[in-house]
């Protein structure tokens, strides 16, 4: 009877193992079992390794400069007294929208009116300054199309007159405006009058225009007082400094 050639090779104690067992019912689990076990330990191996060498030079192992760490810089240490800096608030914030809710009530002012210029005046200790507009002060003097001077401040003044007549207005203040800013016993917004807008009457007029993000109606009153050359827009706009 032949005898079965020895193995040239050396074997190793787990494929003995898979050879004495295999014709055994349970072979394919038991090599997936060693395998497995296998495969964790040369894992396990690997792991342990990169772990031995952490603190080896990586230039010596990789030809490059180890990464620098940074340590966060330690924090302060905070007394029970000191105070808590507070962020500044925007204008959507809800302390900025609780403090202009209370400001932005319609104040009614009544006469009699001591006009200033085109764009304030003044009824008792309270001055309402116009917002939106751009106007002549009153002691401006333009020069009109035919290279003529006149006062166009004092003409600006009676506009606001005009517009008004000793009449009282309901004023309210802006909303995105800073009352701080303002001086005192000041209103600082927009102003109308039988349902008319003060500020746009003055704009249709021509003795003021608009200034920043005018409304539609703003817009449209501009247009049509720079379409007549009604007041200032006769010279467009040239105001002389007079010394």
């Amino acid at each position: 009877m032949p005898q079965k050639p020895a193995d040239t090779q050396e074997d190793f104690p787990f494929r003995k193992l898979l050879r004495r067992h295999a014709d055994g019912p349970a072979v394919k689990l038991q090599q997936t079992v060693l395998l497995t076990l296998i495969g964790f330990s040369a894992t396990l191996g690997l792991a342990l390794a990169a772990y031995s060498l952490r603190d080896v030079n990586w230039r010596v192992w990789t030809g490059r400069q180890a990464p620098e760490v940074i340590a966060a810089p330690p924090e302060p240490a905070r007394h029970s007294g000191d105070a808590v800096p507070s962020l500044p608030s925007s204008v959507l914030s809800p302390q900025a929208l609780g403090r202009i809710s209370g400001l932005s009530k319609p104040v009614l002012v009544e006469p009699p009116f001591d006009y200033i210029d085109a764009s304030s005046f003044r009824s008792s200790a309270t001055i309402v300054l116009l917002a939106g507009i751009d106007a002549p002060k009153r002691s401006a003097v333009c020069q009109a199309a035919d290279k003529t001077l006149w006062p166009c401040g004092i003409m600006a003044r009676v506009a606001l007159f005009n517009v008004i007549r000793h009449k009282p207005v309901l004023c309210e203040p802006d909303p995105v405006s800073d009352p701080a800013a303002q001086p005192a016993n000041t209103i600082f917004g927009s102003c109308t009058l039988e349902n008319r807008n003060i500020a746009v009457e003055l704009v249709r007029s021509g003795f003021a225009r608009a200034a920043g993000l005018p409304s539609r109606d703003m817009q449209e009153a501009e247009e049509e007082a720079r379409a007549a050359t009604r007041g200032l827009w006769n010279g467009n706009w040239q105001i002389v400094q007079l010394q």
